[in-house]
């Protein structure tokens, strides 16, 4: 029933279901129904990865402390984000890749 439906009906079905958010929704899509343009805002590892691609320190910002979007803006994602589509879904394993890569050893 899922595996055919599209995204945006499988967004709303699943979330209707107590204690199933935005983030438990995308992370299915992507992993179980392997969906290959899917893309979460809200995935805070996508957020720093996004935020170290762009040369930003993200080390400093963590320390920085601040709201959500203190890595990068919602818009800055979306229209970086946006280049990969239909292959969102790749973007986020490569963003999360890059979250958890100590580059300062190749500086």
């Amino acid at each position: 029933m899922l595996a055919g439906a599209p995204y945006a009906e499988v967004l709303e079905k699943l979330i209707a279901i107590r204690g199933l958010g935005q983030w438990s929704v995308e992370m299915f899509a992507c992993f179980a129904l392997k969906r290959m343009d899917v893309f979460s805002l809200g995935d805070l590892g996508v957020q720093r990865g996004m935020a170290a691609f762009e040369g930003r320190d993200v080390a400093k910002l963590k320390a920085k402390g601040g709201g959500k979007w203190k890595y990068m803006s919602e818009k800055d994602m979306i229209d970086m984000s946006d280049k990969f589509a239909p292959y969102r879904s790749v973007f986020m394993w490569y963003m999360w890749r890059v979250e958890e890569t100590d580059i300062s050893t190749l500086e």
